[in-house]
C-alpha cells in the first residue's frame, strides 16, 4: 500500500529530474571524485544574474556639478571685468569754446636788443604776451585764467591774408569748470597755435590737458585735441576746441 503524500509535497520538473539523473549516472560511471561530484551540483545551480544598478542619478549629479562650476567661474570673471572697468578712466568726446578777451590793449611787447641772427626775428624783434580771463562753455563749462606768449610774425600782405613768417603762440589756461560725466574741479590746458592768415582760418593748432594738473573731482584728468580754426562750413570758430577727455575713475564708496 502506498504511503499517503505529505500535504506540501512538490513534484520536481520532469525535464529537470531527467537531466539530473543522466548527469549523476554519467559521473558515477566515470568514477569521478567527490570534488567533481560537487562540481556537478555547481553545474546544476542556476547562474547568478549580474545586478544592474541605475547610474543615471550619478551622471546627472556630475553634470550639475560641472555646470555649477562653469557658472561660478563666469560670475567671478564678470565681477573681475566689472571691477576693472569701474577702475578704468572713462573717455568722452568733447567740444567746448574758450573765448579770448579782446587782445587790443592786452598786448605787452617784450623786445630783445640783439636778435638779428635769428632769421624769423629780423624786423620783428618783439614777443607778445597776453593775460586775461577766458570763459569756457560747452563740454567744459567754467572760467579760465589765461596767458599767452607769441612772436609777432611777418604778414605777407597788409591785410594779413597770408603770412610770410607765421605768428606762433603758446597759451596756458588754469581752468575751473564742470565737465558733464566727469565732475567739477580744476585743471590746466596748454595750447600751441599759429596764425595761418584770416583767409586760411586764422588761428589753428592743438590743445592738451597738462598731466598731473587735475584737482578735486577732476584729479587724474587727461586728454587733448585740436583747435580747428575759423571755418563756418565746419561750424567752428577760433574759440572752438574739439577732442577727447579721459575722466578719472570714480572714488570707491565706503
Amino acid at each position: 500500500m502506498d504511503e499517503p503524500r505529505p500535504p506540501h509535497a512538490v513534484d520536481p520538473d520532469p525535464a529537470y529530474a531527467s537531466r539530473l539523473e543522466q548527469l549523476l549516472i554519467a559521473r558515477f560511471e566515470a568514477n569521478h571524485t567527490d570534488r567533481e561530484e560537487s562540481h556537478v551540483m555547481l553545474d546544476l545551480a542556476p547562474s547568478p544574474q549580474p545586478v544592474r544598478r541605475d547610474r543615471r542619478p550619478l551622471v546627472i549629479a556630475a553634470i550639475a556639478a560641472c555646470l555649477a562650476a562653469i557658472a561660478l567661474a563666469g560670475i567671478l570673471v564678470a565681477r573681475r571685468d566689472d571691477a576693472q572697468h569701474s577702475n578704468a578712466p572713462k573717455s568722452i568726446d568733447v567740444t567746448f569754446h574758450l573765448a579770448w578777451p579782446d587782445l587790443q590793449g592786452l598786448e605787452q611787447p617784450r623786445c630783445l636788443a640783439a636778435i638779428e641772427r635769428f632769421d624769423s626775428a629780423i624786423h620783428r624783434r618783439c614777443f607778445r604776451t597776453f593775460y586775461g580771463i577766458a570763459p569756457a562753455t560747452g563740454g567744459v563749462s567754467g572760467t579760465a585764467l589765461w596767458t599767452m606768449v607769441g612772436n609777432e610774425g611777418k604778414p605777407a600782405t597788409p591785410d594779413d591774408a597770408t603770412v610770410e613768417i607765421p605768428a606762433a603762440f603758446n597759451g596756458t589756461y588754469i581752468v575751473q569748470a564742470t565737465i558733464p560725466g566727469c565732475g567739477r574741479g580744476e585743471f590746466m590746458i596748454a595750447e600751441q597755435l599759429r596764425f595761418d592768415g584770416w583767409e586760411a582760418g586764422a588761428f589753428s593748432g592743438t590743445w592738451q590737458i597738462i598731466p598731473g594738473s587735475g584737482r578735486g573731482e577732476l584729479a587724474e584728468l587727461s586728454g587733448g585735441g585740436t583747435v580747428p580754426g575759423d571755418h563756418p562750413d565746419q561750424n567752428t570758430t577760433q574759440d572752438t576746441r574739439v577732442g577727447q577727455i579721459n575722466c578719472p575713475p570714480p572714488t570707491p564708496s565706503g
